[in-house]
């Protein structure tokens, strides 16, 4: 789709069922239903991120974080610009587009928030984490947060949209489990960041069923 057509088909997107859990579960790791299931009480402080599209020489783009490698659950993983809440954010929205501000150089004001996507809760970090999904009519300049981003990476839409996803097994608690990714210059693209694309893919797919 042509970053011009795209634009004239946003109002339909945002009000589009969402998907959810029946879209997470093709690429959901089951050692997350385990640990859910183990600890129901468990208290999850709220996070946001922003998938972004914007136009680049025609095409619909994206832009995807390497994280640093720290000692942490999410060391060096791919992701979403976003981050956790702060009280004067006011809204998860606001905390989205701070963040990717904060990483990545996208300038806020300049962002239509087309809408917010299903929450995913993550125990290994105690974080549920609100994906917004959001426009920008041109291509931001970026740069990378020194303390929390070793790379940037901007990705065509259509690569999100329709790679076919790869499985292979990893080891927690002592057991194998099975986990959906997509490969991205040499990374991989896998737990709450593949469930959110898995999401965005069912948008995709009902947005050209109704244009």
């Amino acid at each position: 789709m042509h970053p011009k057509d795209f634009e004239r088909h946003i109002s339909t997107l945002s009000r589009l069922p969402l998907p959810g859990i029946e879209a997470h579960t093709r690429v959901l790791l089951p050692y997350r239903n385990d640990l859910i299931r183990r600890y129901p009480n468990l208290e999850y402080r709220p996070a946001a991120v922003l998938a972004l599209l914007y136009p680049l020489d025609g095409r619909l783009q994206s832009v995807l974080i390497q994280r640093y490698v720290y000692d942490g659950v999410h060391s060096g993983q791919m992701a979403f610009p976003g981050g956790k809440a702060e009280a004067e954010d006011g809204s998860l929205a606001r905390t989205a587009l701070r963040e990717a501000n904060e990483e990545v150089g996208i300038p806020e004001g300049d962002v239509q928030i087309i809408r917010a996507l299903t929450p995913v809760k993550i125990p290994v970090s105690r974080y549920e984490v609100t994906p917004f999904l959001g426009w920008l009519p041109y291509a931001p300049a970026l740069r990378p947060q020194p303390e929390e981003v070793a790379a940037i990476h901007r990705v065509d839409w259509d690569y999100l949209m329709h790679t076919p996803w790869q499985r292979e097994f990893r080891s927690y608690e002592g057991r194998e489990y099975p986990i959906g990714y997509l490969p991205l210059n040499g990374q991989k693209i896998w737990g709450a960041t593949a469930m959110v694309i898995a999401e965005i893919r069912d948008l995709w797919e009902r947005l050209h069923g109704n244009s």
